[in-house]
């Protein structure tokens, strides 16, 4: 589903979903200004790829599926481009996914407000390059090495994992003191955090 964009005025909203088909793997590409961002593993999506509920002010944003790669992308471009300042624009974004499907994430954001909860999700890598980001993701046990980066301004990163599950963390960031667990395992969570605070990685 693709919508131009345009620039009304007050606050709208916007709904989109499409089926799963024949896909197996979806990548999660999210480009936008400041917002506020739930993504939400959904059991009873049945044959939705997901569900997406928008509200907005500014330009419209679009909501995309690029059906021969899987890629599913929200964008919402401002007067100075992606990750411009749109003011005193709002965006949040309810996003239901199918945990049928196997999914990365790419956040591309300013300074957003996120929140993922992959307990019933496979993922195979999440990365967040943003502003003053602040990221809670919530996550089942890996099959094989999970990578996790957060790259940008100051971003804060709480990671929730389920008992016993092994987890490495590089922290780059001068004000963090993140925890560890010391258990080596090929199927691990791996964090790294770039110029911001790993708060919790449990």
């Amino acid at each position: 589903m693709a919508a131009r964009p345009a620039n009304p005025r007050g606050t709208q909203t916007l709904a989109a979903a499409d089926p799963v088909g024949t896909l197996s793997a979806a990548p999660l590409n999210i480009e936008v200004g400041a917002a506020d961002l739930t993504v939400v593993g959904d059991t009873t999506l049945g044959a939705d790829l997901y569900r997406a509920s928008i509200t907005y002010s500014g330009p419209k944003p679009e909501v995309m599926l690029d059906r021969p790669t899987g890629e599913l992308r929200i964008s919402q471009q401002g007067d100075f481009g992606f990750f411009g300042f749109f003011g005193s624009r709002n965006l949040a974004i309810d996003l239901h996914i199918n945990p049928s499907v196997t999914w990365s994430f790419t956040l591309n954001s300013g300074a957003t407000n996120a929140t993922y909860k992959l307990s019933d999700v496979k993922v195979t890598s999440f990365e967040s390059n943003s502003g003053a980001a602040r990221l809670d993701i919530t996550l089942r046990p890996p099959k094989g090495l999970v990578n996790i980066s957060a790259n940008g301004g100051a971003p804060t990163v709480h990671v929730h994992r389920p008992t016993g599950t092994a987890v490495s963390v590089r922290d780059h960031g001068a004000a963090a003191n993140p925890p560890t667990d010391g258990r080596p395992s090929a199927a691990r969570h791996h964090a790294e955090v770039n110029a911001g605070r790993l708060a919790r990685a449990r």
